[in-house]
């Protein structure tokens, strides 16, 4: 089985750090903060919620200070070894920049992808399933060898886009509801493995 990875929110427990940074710059600049700043950005992005692309290279900056904070999500690494231990491949598809590879080196994960994307791959962002079809192209696999993992409606619509069957990530706090599309719901990544 071939299994695509959202990164942010899936694999990374990385929104602790991206609240942090956002707050930063909007406070820095005098913006109004919203009491549910977490699940505005959850249900577009942090790039749509600022609006401008000053704004967001200002919060980019300020997020890229704070890297080797971000931490695994519980389980992903016993579930990523124990697929791997099957022959199962992993791929990861991110709107997250080149910081990509240091945050998943740092947390021991890199090795177990065979692909990673990310925003600088020059594919068009989620939902368009341009990234999930050139993965299946060019490893040799078709939407019924694989599933797609994400923690966002954004990440089931691409892989409904690809046609490929999703996984909807819902760790204990999620704001995001289940019942996106006809995606399997799972609130511990060991559970994807029989772990």
């Amino acid at each position: 089985m071939n299994y695509l990875w959202d990164l942010d929110g899936t694999l990374l427990d990385s929104y602790p750090v991206i609240l942090k940074s956002l707050k930063t710059v909007l406070k820095a600049q005098n913006l109004p903060i919203s009491e549910t700043l977490g699940e505005e950005i959850l249900r577009s992005s942090v790039r749509a919620y600022l609006g401008t692309d000053e704004l967001f290279s200002l919060y980019y900056a300020e997020n890229e200070r704070h890297q080797r904070d971000v931490r695994a999500m519980p389980g992903a690494l016993e579930t990523l070894r124990a697929l791997s231990e099957r022959g199962d491949r992993h791929f990861v598809y991110t709107h997250r920049g080149e910081s990509a590879f240091a945050v998943l080196e740092q947390n021991g994960l890199l090795r177990y992808f065979t692909e990673v994307l990310t925003a600088e791959s020059g594919f068009p962002r989620k939902p368009d399933p341009a990234a999930l079809l050139y993965l299946m192209e060019k490893h040799g696999f078709s939407p019924d060898e694989a599933f797609y993992v994400g923690d966002r409606a954004l990440d089931i619509e691409a892989a409904r886009n690809a046609g490929i069957p999703a996984i909807l990530y819902l760790p204990e706090g999620s704001p995001v509801r289940a019942g996106i599309g006809e995606a399997r719901v799972v609130r511990d990544l060991r559970e994807i493995a029989g772990l």
